[in-house]
């Protein structure tokens, strides 16, 4: 599973975070991705932290997606074939 968030001051988005805490998702793999002009806070910590039940499988965060969409695709290829699935 996927689940991935834009950075809003410094963390997830509010829907992914209310997302996250209403819905049990637990046993599953998954992986994280957002996307962020230059930092990515403390977005993936607080994922895990309401995913505890869950195996991280990878992380990623895109930067500036908006500037080079076809790198953003290229980079999103290569981690998709670093984990494997």
């Amino acid at each position: 599973m996927f689940i991935g968030t834009p950075i809003w001051a410094g963390t997830c988005a509010p829907a992914v975070k209310s997302f996250l805490s209403k819905n049990s998702i637990k046993g599953k793999k998954i992986a994280l991705f957002c996307t962020h002009r230059g930092e990515k806070g403390l977005a993936f910590e607080k994922m895990k932290k309401l995913l505890k039940e869950s195996q991280i499988i990878g992380e990623k965060g895109f930067c500036n997606v908006h500037k080079d969409l076809e790198k953003a695709k290229k980079k999103a290829d290569e981690w998709l074939n670093e984990l494997s699935l």
